[in-house]
């Protein structure tokens, strides 16, 4: 629900405004996609949405799994707010990175947020986008740190699917 979606991005800025240090550990990824997929079956069968993941058994990541699955939760309901009918969870490894990707199949991102990326809240009344919770995803994947590599969020359009694709890269 919006109180839900909206008390998770408050829940963010408090901890990023106070100094909030991430608990990381470390997580099967799938695992944690599956649950995701499993939490979001009554979503799926209220608004005709197929949800899926893909990912390696046996890839394990170090993060923080209640900010990662809040960041994947509010991808899930905007884009099911924006009409989609497929929705895709993957993870994977790249050089010293673990990507977890959001992909669905509608409209993709207007150019405005792919030129923002996140990096401010761009209000669009028309739209009813704020453009917080693309913020406060970037914070969130700027707070996994290991050494000298820093998470980072990209968005993009047509990755694999013809929608959008937030790619949440988080060191490992």
């Amino acid at each position: 629900s919006i109180g839900n979606e909206l008390s998770r991005i408050l829940t963010t800025y408090k901890r990023n405004a106070q100094g909030y240090t991430p608990y990381i550990d470390q997580h099967a990824v799938a695992e944690i996609l599956e649950d995701i997929c499993l939490k979001h079956r009554l979503t799926e069968k209220a608004y005709g949405v197929s949800l899926s993941y893909h990912c390696d058994e046996d890839l394990a990541a170090f993060f923080d799994v209640q900010l990662i699955t809040n960041v994947i939760d509010t991808s899930i309901y905007n884009a099911v707010k924006a009409g989609v009918k497929n929705i895709m969870l993957s993870a994977s490894e790249l050089q010293d990175y673990i990507v977890i990707r959001i992909e669905d199949d509608g409209e993709g991102f207007p150019d405005y947020v792919l030129q923002n990326q996140g990096q401010n809240s761009v209000l669009n009344l028309e739209e009813g986008n704020t453009g917080l919770g693309l913020y406060f995803a970037k914070q969130i994947c700027e707070m996994h740190a290991v050494d000298d590599k820093q998470g980072y969020m990209e968005l993009q359009n047509k990755h694999s699917m013809r929608g959008a694709c937030i790619s949440l890269f988080i060191p490992n």
